[in-house]
Formats: structure tokens, C-alpha cells, sequence
């Protein structure tokens, strides 16, 4: 009797022990997690000390961005790149790829994202059930994008704080729709808009439509297209709204401000749930303006970062160590068990 009372207290003390360990275990890999970020990750930190070497391939009607960070020392060799390929030749899209190799002793991997945001087609349209957003049937007119005549892309550069920054823009040569890109190294504000080196502030500018009605809106339809494994999930934030692409290691976004300036002035920006093309299987969604003659609005396209081992490793430890911690305990509760019975035997 008193060892099998014994063995009850030896069960509850270990129990007690591995319950604690679990318990600190989470904190201790997060810590780590935050501190191999940098190595390991989206390079946020160390993009924000380091300038990423930017290069710029122009042509007529296509554009292509290359963003390079690379680091050697300890613990291996990173390097991760940003690109961007801009066209407006057969249609206006805007396609983001960013790949990343982590070489170590230890580890060997690459990690890639690759998605396109393009602007198919100015919609004007009669808000008939009064809902404030783009359905279909309400059509008044439409201004499709893919047939537009374009402008060659103009490319020039600026300096702001000891920083260059890469300014591409396209524009029909209606002078209706105009694309500006904003590109740097480092991170820098840009209309008072806070832009990083994994990221890329765009201008759209719609001037001078020809509405037929002056009650009308605006709906610029946008695509989200991509050959990978995607999840598109709409988000929303105090300022701003986001379409967000995540891959098997990567979460990508396609981002907007929740105001828009209309002839000057400051007005909302509604968008419309994120749906697929029945015609043409790809995603979709609707930006909303007011009706203007000037419209301008400040989206961004970017990558936000990795899906990190280590947190991975940090959430399942816990549960883990419960797990071994019960497999232990029952190995000892038989053990106590079969002792007792033999020592009664005998």
C-alpha cells in the first residue's frame, strides 16, 4: 500500500515537472524565433540598416525591377530578391516574384512567392440599390484597359534622404489612366506614405473620364492572378484595406488606402468582396470612386515575409512535451503497478 502510494506521488511529480516545462518551453523558442528572424525570415530588420541593390530593365512598354539583399557571416549565406516586372503592352499588370536562399551548415532551402495584380477595365456605373458598391447590370459604361493605347513608360529617379528612388510611370495616351511606381532600397516616406524595400507604393490617376451620367461612380475592376498554390483572403485595417496572397512560405499583399482624392478632396474608397471569374477562373475584385474628374489613389504591392520553422517548432514543443510527459507517466504508473503486485506475491 505505501508503495503504491509512492508510485501515485512520483506519477503526479513528474506530471507536475514536464506541465511546467511546457509551460516555459513556448517562450523560450519564440525568443529565439525573434532573434533568428533577421537570418531566417523576411529580412525586415535587416533591410531597414542595409541598402538592397536595385537594378532597372526598361523597354517601350515593360519595366523590370530587381531588388537584391545578400548577407555572408554567421550562421551561413542569405540572399533574397525582390522583383517586379511592370507592362502595359497587351495589359496593364504589375507582376511581384520574391525568392529567398538560406544556405548554413545546417540548412539549405529556397522559398518563393510569385503573384500579378492587373487593372482590367474602368467601370462606370449607377448605383441603383443604393449599396455604395459595383454590381453587375449597373454598367453605364466601361473603359477597358487592355485595349488602351499607351504612352512608352517614362523612368526617372529622385533623392530623398541620401536614398534613390526609382519613379516609373505609364499613361494612356488619352490621357485617362496613369500608373506611377515607387521603388527604393531602403525604406523611405513617399507621400506620406511609409514605403520598405519589399514593397512598392503605386499612383493610380484617373482624369477626364467621359461619364454619361453625373450620378454615376467608378469601378476599377482589379485581377489577382497566380501558376502557385495560393489562399486569397481579404483584410482590413484602420487606414487601409488588403488582399492578401499567401503561399506554402510566403504571404504576399495587394494593399489600399480606404480614401482616395476626388477633384482634391478626401473621399471613401469601398471594394467589393473577393470573388473568381466564372469565364475566365481567376480572382477579382472591384476599387469604388466616387465620381470626379480627377481621382487619385495610393495602393501597394509587396511581400510581408516567411512562414518560420521556428514558430512552427515554438507552437508544437508544448504539446509534445504534454504528450511525452503522459507516455512517461503511464510507463511508470505500470511500473508501480506490476512492483506492487510482485512484492504482494511475494
Amino acid at each position: 500500500m505505501i508503495k503504491a502510494k509512492q508510485g501515485v506521488a512520483i506519477i503526479l511529480i513528474v506530471l507536475v515537472t514536464l506541465s511546467f516545462l511546457a509551460t516555459f518551453t513556448k517562450p523560450v523558442f519564440a525568443q529565439k524565433e525573434e532573434k533568428d528572424k533577421p537570418k531566417y525570415q523576411d529580412q525586415e530588420e535587416e533591410e531597414e540598416e542595409k541598402e538592397r541593390e536595385v537594378e532597372i530593365e526598361k523597354e517601350d512598354k515593360e519595366v523590370e525591377i530587381e531588388s537584391t539583399l545578400s548577407k555572408e557571416g554567421a550562421p551561413g549565406e542569405i540572399e533574397n530578391k525582390f522583383e517586379v516586372e511592370f507592362s502595359v503592352d497587351e495589359e496593364v499588370e504589375i507582376e511581384l516574384k520574391y525568392a529567398e536562399e538560406v544556405e548554413t551548415e545546417n540548412i539549405e532551402r529556397e522559398m518563393e512567392l510569385e503573384f500579378a495584380v492587373e487593372f482590367d477595365s474602368i467601370i462606370e456605373f449607377i448605383d441603383n440599390d443604393g449599396d455604395g458598391l459595383y454590381d453587375k447590370g449597373e454598367e453605364a459604361s466601361v473603359y477597358d484597359l487592355d485595349d488602351a493605347e499607351f504612352a512608352s513608360i517614362d523612368y526617372t529617379t529622385d533623392v530623398i534622404d541620401n536614398v534613390l528612388k526609382h519613379i516609373i510611370s505609364a499613361q494612356t495616351t488619352d490621357g485617362i489612366f496613369k500608373v506611377t511606381l515607387h521603388v527604393a532600397g531602403r525604406t523611405l516616406v513617399v507621400e506620406n506614405n511609409l514605403v520598405r524595400p519589399n514593397e512598392v507604393k503605386i499612383d493610380i490617376i484617373i482624369s477626364g473620364y467621359n461619364y454619361t451620367n453625373e450620378n454615376s461612380k467608378i469601378a476599377l475592376r482589379t485581377k489577382i492572378e497566380s501558376t502557385m498554390e495560393t489562399e486569397e483572403e481579404k483584410s482590413e485595417e484602420d487606414d487601409e484595406e488588403r488582399v492578401e496572397v499567401v503561399s506554402e512560405n510566403y504571404q504576399g499583399f495587394f494593399s489600399w488606402k480606404k480614401t482616395a482624392l476626388v477633384d482634391g478632396m478626401s473621399k471613401e474608397v469601398k471594394s467589393t468582396a473577393v470573388s473568381e471569374d466564372p469565364e475566365e477562373g481567376e480572382k477579382e475584385f472591384y476599387l469604388i470612386y466616387e465620381h470626379g474628374d480627377s481621382i487619385v489613389h495610393d495602393p501597394k504591392i509587396g511581400v510581408l515575409g516567411a512562414v518560420g520553422m521556428a514558430a512552427g517548432v515554438a507552437a508544437v514543443m508544448p504539446w509534445l512535451i504534454v504528450i511525452v510527459a503522459a507516455i512517461i507517466a503511464t510507463f511508470i504508473s505500470i511500473g508501480v503497478t506490476r512492483y506492487t503486485v510482485l512484492r504482494r506475491v511475494h
